[in-house]
């Protein structure tokens, strides 16, 4: 016999409000309670036709010890559980980076975990609870493979509608997910400062002037004052790194040059995992994905004062612009000596000026994409390369360059 088992994750948290629902889909079951160190357990029995024996169906419940939406208290087992999983969704590879930054945010403001466990022959009441449960609570649902939940054989996470959100090979079946907060949390989250509320402002009057919808609840970003800054050492390592991927992006180099560059400039320890994965196969679908990085480049040069103004995100940026006495790779100048030179980052509340403003940009792509159409003024590629520099620059969530969120 085999044992089913789908775990759902949601934002609200209420055991009664989900044996309530599990109760209308099996309104003649038997129910029996348990609580187990910090779960809460219901026994549900089912009789079944003749000579059949009964099926049993277990839910397993526990919710965080403080509820909101973000991971802090990283003590309660619900939330280091979830910290887990965020760091697994953040390592997974895929072509689908809006929905998995999506879904990086869903799991943020997860409450509560309960388990739906067959422990009989009831495949498909299994089916039917996880359905129906999904869609109440608006979960997302972690499934194994083989569970008659989908038809990906890897891990998977699926939508209130047990769609594939995203499974560990980076496959997905979606183009949006839903993330909501609800606003007894929201309220309760600190109030802004002058300056939060200043900057917030300034930047929801620009993209407003612009005719560009903006979303007055996006909370505001930490202060000049609470955020951590890349220094000008990190921030010229890694465009020395991004220009030398950069050039095998546009084919101006092999991969296995790059490499042997590296090598012989003693910059290898600079490039990341994924990066030097990349050197050793550039294939034509990964050197379109990194030819995006211009823009890392751009704005990280743009932090050390090498170019004058980020320039509006409506076109990829040209970096045939930046002198070549200023660039690290493909002039006279050699990668050390460029670090060398330039050891000086411009003002930092520039740098969180222009994060508030393009966390709001993008916020507007992907709602945009949301309800099928474009935002003309912008180009998202281009905000969402930019915000990914900008949340890098500013240690957003202590994440590496590989794994850098973009969440709204």
């Amino acid at each position: 016999m085999t044992n089913y088992i789908a775990t759902l994750y949601s934002h609200k948290a209420n055991f009664d409000q989900i044996t309530n629902e599990a109760k209308s889909v099996f309104p003649k079951a038997e129910w029996q309670y348990e609580r187990k160190n910090e779960f809460t357990e219901a026994s549900i029995t089912m009789k079944s036709g003749f000579l059949q024996g009964k099926k049993r169906i277990k839910i397993r419940y526990r919710e965080r010890d403080t509820l909101g939406f973000e991971l802090k208290d990283v003590n309660c087992p619900v939330t280091s559980n979830l910290q887990g999983m965020y760091n697994l969704v953040q390592s997974i590879q895929t072509k689908y980076e809006d929905i998995k930054n999506l879904l990086l945010k869903k799991i943020e403001t997860i409450n509560s975990e309960f388990s739906i466990i067959m422990e009989s022959n009831a495949e498909k009441e299994f089916k039917a609870l996880v359905d129906h449960l999904a869609s109440a609570t608006d979960a997302v649902v972690f499934a194994q493979p083989r569970t008659g939940l989908m038809n990906s054989l890897n891990q998977s996470w699926l939508d209130q509608d047990l769609n594939l959100i995203l499974d560990t090979e980076g496959n997905s079946n979606v183009s949006e997910l839903k993330v909501e907060i609800l606003a007894k949390y929201f309220d309760g989250s600190e109030t802004e400062i002058p300056e939060q509320a200043d900057r917030k402002t300034t930047s929801e009057k620009y993209i407003k002037s612009l005719g560009i919808t903006v979303n007055p609840k996006l909370p505001p970003i930490p202060t000049e004052e609470n955020t951590t800054f890349r220094s000008a050492k990190e921030i010229s390592e890694r465009i020395v790194a991004l220009a030398l991927t950069n050039l095998v992006a546009f084919n101006n180099i092999k991969g296995e040059q790059a490499l042997q560059f590296a090598n012989k400039h003693e910059i290898i320890n600079l490039l990341t995992p994924q990066e030097i994965e990349f050197l050793k196969n550039p294939t034509q679908e990964a050197k379109t994905f990194e030819t995006w990085k211009c823009e890392g480049i751009w704005t990280l040069c743009w932090a050390l004062g090498i170019v004058d103004e980020l320039n509006f995100p409506n076109k990829m940026a040209d970096l045939s612009k930046i002198d070549g006495e200023h660039y690290p790779i493909g002039s006279e100048l050699k990668p050390s000596e460029f670090m060398e030179k330039h050891r000086t980052v411009i003002e930092y509340s520039s740098i969180v000026d222009a994060k508030d403003l393009y966390y709001r940009f993008y916020w507007a792509c992907l709602d945009a994409k949301k309800k099928g159409r474009e935002v003309e003024k912008v180009h998202p590629g281009v905000v969402y390369e930019r915000l990914y520099a900008l949340n890098w620059l500013t240690t957003h969530k202590n994440q590496d360059w590989d794994h850098i969120s973009t969440d709204t």
